[in-house]
């Protein structure tokens, strides 16, 4: 099911496509990017967290040291509210190219985004590092049940008791996927 959702919406991205030219990321000029999506089954959460504990335990990488970064290319796009004058709309960036470089820890990076941080790109620092920083993953379990459980105890330890638990620790666990 996730898998058929992240293709939909992918694909509905990818729909979008084009370039501006400009070195600025164009608007789309259709329709929102949508994609419908059924309910929400927080059952088919473990199944998703098997998957990727299973491909993470069998999938060895290189060891990331100090003064190295992680590289990740992506194509994103992004619907957002806009107000010009008093008036929202809701307007839809097209698909782009995004690059950027992590420090292990998270703290450290590059950013490379055209519409977003010019053709050179914008230094990132912080004083917190990322969640889904290279140093945090790699000390998550590898076992989904455990896996699961730390999620939902950080979910326990942070959450806005206004949001469901459930809604909490699927949110938690895309953020951890996003740049990673």
């Amino acid at each position: 099911m996730a898998c058929a959702v992240a293709a939909a919406v992918v694909g509905g991205f990818a729909l979008a496509g084009g370039d501006g030219g400009d070195g600025k990321t164009p608007l789309a000029t259709g329709p929102a990017l949508t994609t419908q999506v059924g309910t929400a089954d927080a059952k088919a959460a473990p199944e998703l967290l098997n998957r990727i504990s299973l491909a993470a335990a069998d999938t060895s990488g290189p060891t990331v040291g100090d003064g190295q970064f992680i590289y990740i290319a992506s194509k994103v796009a992004n619907t957002y509210p806009k107000t010009v004058d008093d008036k929202t709309t809701v307007v839809s960036e097209e698909l782009h190219s995004r690059q950027v470089w992590q420090s292990p820890g998270g703290k450290d990076g590059w950013l490379i985004e055209p519409g977003q941080t010019g053709d050179k790109g914008i230094t990132l620092a912080g004083e917190h590092p990322i969640s889904a920083a290279y140093d945090s993953l790699v000390k998550l379990p590898t076992d989904p049940d455990a896996l699961l459980k730390k999620i939902y105890q950080d979910v326990d330890e942070n959450r806005d008791r206004e949001v469901a638990r459930d809604q909490a620790a699927f949110v938690a666990i895309g953020d951890l996927l996003t740049e990673s």
